[in-house]
């Protein structure tokens, strides 16, 4: 599954914006990618809270994991990718 959030424009909007994103997605992911994917919420949020007000930025920020067999007796095999940008 993935994920994906973004805006631009003023910092303060951009805090309410990302949280609006993140509180519709109402389908949780599988684990570990729905505590990666809250723990970039709460790290995006901190970030945004402390830049100046009239700042204006550029946030991304998407997430995605992949599961595999890794043949009859192994267990799955998962892979997670994660990146954020704030500019």
């Amino acid at each position: 599954m993935s994920w994906s959030v973004s805006y631009s424009g003023d910092s303060v909007k951009a805090v309410e914006s990302i949280e609006a994103q993140f509180a519709s997605m109402t389908y949780p992911c599988q684990e570990p990618e729905e505590s990666i994917k809250q723990a970039a919420r709460a790290i995006l949020k901190l970030a945004l809270e402390g830049n100046v007000p009239s700042r204006g930025v550029s946030v991304s920020a998407w997430g995605s994991q992949s599961k595999w067999s890794a043949g009859d007796d192994a267990p799955d095999n998962i892979s997670n990718t994660l990146n954020i940008v704030i500019g």
